[in-house]
């Protein structure tokens, strides 16, 4: 109990000479495994999500709270999803998704919210993994809305399309480079040996195959 009291200190505490012992503190706190403590844990790492706390204090007690994926920490979590600070908005979308109380239908919305507006790639990555996780445990467990959990399945599925887009686009420059580049060598030809002619017309026909039919 002593070293469950100097951890807690030590999380609302913040001292220039021993800036990480903050964030060190939420990260011990989460490894506790005795059940007869975690809800005094859970209600103190839910206070570290204020503001009054460093970012990396924030982030991990996020961190801490998925897992022990206590309800209690639902709203707190919800509302971490607009801190300032990116990796807090990726650790609190993180958490959610690992919530099995009825009560985490209400992180629906603001998840969906999260995935379609957040700068950050990373968090946008987490609230997809997340909203999966919480449409389908509401789905399976009769929670929330028939309507929100569309929306949900739609917005993961949006964004899938969207990822699988950007990387298509990024796929297809690649290649109109690599033939910018044969173009080139084939107005160079003269210099080649019949070899190297060979291997740039092999090339050539790859690429002509990997962007596939002119439609």
């Amino acid at each position: 109990m002593a070293k469950l009291d100097e951890l807690i200190a030590d999380l609302h505490e913040s001292r220039a000479d021993d800036p990480d012992r903050q964030f060190n503190a939420a990260i011990a706190l989460g490894t506790i495994s005795d059940a007869s403590l975690r809800a005094r844990i859970v209600t103190e790492l839910i206070k570290a999500l204020g503001g009054k706390h460093q970012a990396l204090t924030r982030a991990h007690a996020a961190e801490a709270l998925g897992a022990f994926a206590d309800a209690q920490a639902i709203p707190a979590l919800i509302a971490s999803l607009n801190d300032p600070y990116q990796l807090v908005r990726s650790y609190a979308a993180r958490a959610l998704g690992k919530m099995r109380d009825r009560e985490i239908a209400k992180a629906i919305e603001p998840l969906v919210h999260q995935l379609e507006t957040d700068r950050f790639f990373g968090a946008r990555a987490e609230a997809a993994e997340a909203l999966g996780n919480v449409a389908k445990l509401c789905e399976d467990m009769g929670y929330g809305d028939a309507k929100l959990l569309e929306k949900a399945r739609a917005t993961v599925e949006r964004d899938d399309l969207a990822k699988l887009k950007t990387s298509d686009e990024r796929f297809q420059r690649m290649l109109n480079e690599m033939d910018a580049s044969i173009e080139r060598l084939k107005k160079r030809s003269h210099y080649l040996s019949g070899e190297e002619k060979l291997a740039l017309a092999h090339a050539e026909e790859k690429i002509r195959v990997r962007k596939g039919p002119i439609v």
